[in-house]
């Protein structure tokens, strides 16, 4: 048994002395500048490559927490989470942005592309692809976009997005039980804009 023992704390030494030897993975992005991160995240982005764009955008604005390359980030980030299929963390970050810069020029966008999320997260996979009764389903998420929608008109009625999201807007009273025309144009307009150019953030014309 002492026998049995000894080996095993040579070999646990041996591992540890092992694990010492090999090398430290290295962080390509050492060094990198805001632009630079910002750059090489907006490629991943736009290559569908959305993990790697989450993790520049997050380093960015870890790297640089102040000014607009990390609130710019902050917006990309939500949108890339909900690309990369994750809508529960692309609505916490809609709601962090919206929470820490209420008057940013972009703010609207970020309400809008909420809705997108919250009733394409209320449709799922297979609801999205079907022709299913949207009363049948769980109206929370429906709710909730409807309510992003809302917003978004009252407090931007200017908004380039407004008109995009009017059918939420009107529909009346009771939203949920809304008549199935006004709530299946809405759905078209909805699926749409999500596989479109016009659901991607809006950049910040400062940014170099």
């Amino acid at each position: 048994m002492r026998s049995l023992a000894v080996i095993a704390t040579l070999f646990l030494a041996l591992l540890v002395t092992g694990c010492g030897l090999l090398p430290d993975s290295k962080d390509e992005t050492v060094g990198w500048s805001a632009n630079k991160l910002y750059t090489e995240a907006k490629n991943a982005l736009n290559d569908g490559s959305y993990t790697t764009a989450i993790k520049y955008f997050e380093k960015l604005e870890s790297r640089y927490p102040y000014g607009r390359y990390a609130q710019q980030a902050q917006i990309e980030i939500a949108y890339a989470y909900w690309k990369d299929l994750e809508p529960a963390s692309a609505i916490a970050a809609c709601d962090r942005f919206i929470k820490l810069h209420p008057n940013h020029p972009n703010v609207d966008y970020v309400y809008y592309l909420r809705g997108l999320i919250n009733f394409n997260e209320d449709l799922g996979l297979l609801g999205s692809i079907s022709n299913q009764d949207m009363t049948e389903r769980d109206p929370k998420g429906a709710r909730e976009s409807f309510d992003s929608f809302k917003e978004l008109v009252t407090r931007f009625p200017n908004s380039k997005y407004t008109p995009r999201c009017a059918t939420a807007h009107e529909i009346p009273g009771q939203r949920i039980g809304a008549p199935r025309t006004a709530r299946g144009t809405l759905l078209h307009e909805t699926r749409r804009l999500s596989g479109s150019r016009e659901s991607r953030p809006v950049r910040d014309d400062q940014l170099s």
